[in-house]
């Protein structure tokens, strides 16, 4: 019978214990425990010599969707910055769309408030799998559109990494790197760092980010996010 995985003896010589292929499925809580005695569950059972997938383990707490908010306020800029997010991951893959909404106020009378949306579309591997319990590593590639309100936008390939760590709890760090390479003009550079918390299945943290287009605009400053795994 092909598993995907091996089969390990338990202390009991007449039954066998499944031990699957490292890229398992995050649980929803990221410091929780499961038989594996990992951050990682296992969605499958065995029917008729054959593993299939068990719509009941997302009860257990599989993490499958993640929700996110934040706010960024650029020192250098009047700017005030709303990001939004939502991830899917599907075992070893994350999908991800993030909007970044940039609000400059009128800078005088008569004119009108300026409003720059950034529109991005990944997917990428956790290139770690369950390997390391602690830390998440994903390669991103995907593309972006860039533009003001009511204009046409600008078309980007993106590329980059993205990171989290989560060594005791409750701790945990996030980071990533992120380049936009588009129809014109110069490559976008967008660089995150945070810390923070991570209670059940709510992420809070607070860091740093810039964005830097050389030779043109940079921005650099706080930022704060929330995240809900689902």
């Amino acid at each position: 019978m092909s598993t995907g995985g091996s089969l390990a003896s338990s202390s009991d010589p007449s039954v066998y214990e499944f031990n699957p292929d490292p890229f398992w499925w995050m649980a929803a809580d990221i410091y929780g425990r499961d038989r594996e005695g990992t951050a990682y569950a296992f969605p499958y059972k065995e029917e008729n010599g054959k593993w299939k997938f068990d719509p009941s383990a997302a009860k257990r707490g599989i993490r499958v969707l993640e929700l996110g908010f934040g706010t960024y306020l650029p020192t250098n800029e009047k700017v005030l910055v709303l990001d939004m997010g939502a991830r899917l991951f599907v075992g070893a893959f994350m999908l991800e769309f993030t909007w970044d909404n940039f609000h400059e106020a009128a800078q005088g009378v008569g004119e009108e408030d300026t409003e720059l949306n950034w529109k991005r579309l990944h997917i990428g591997p956790n290139l770690l799998g369950a390997k390391s319990k602690e830390v998440e590593l994903y390669g991103i590639l995907g593309a972006s559109v860039m533009g003001l309100k009511g204009l046409e936008g600008l078309w980007a390939a993106d590329v980059g990494v993205q990171a989290r760590a989560y060594p005791f709890r409750p701790f945990m760090f996030y980071g990533s790197t992120l380049v936009s390479f588009f129809e014109k003009g110069p490559p976008v550079f967008d660089l995150l760092f945070q810390t923070g918390v991570s209670v059940g299945r709510l992420d809070l943290r607070v860091g740093v980010r810039a964005i830097k287009q050389e030779p043109e605009q940079s921005f650099f400053g706080p930022a704060a996010n929330v995240a809900v795994r689902l």
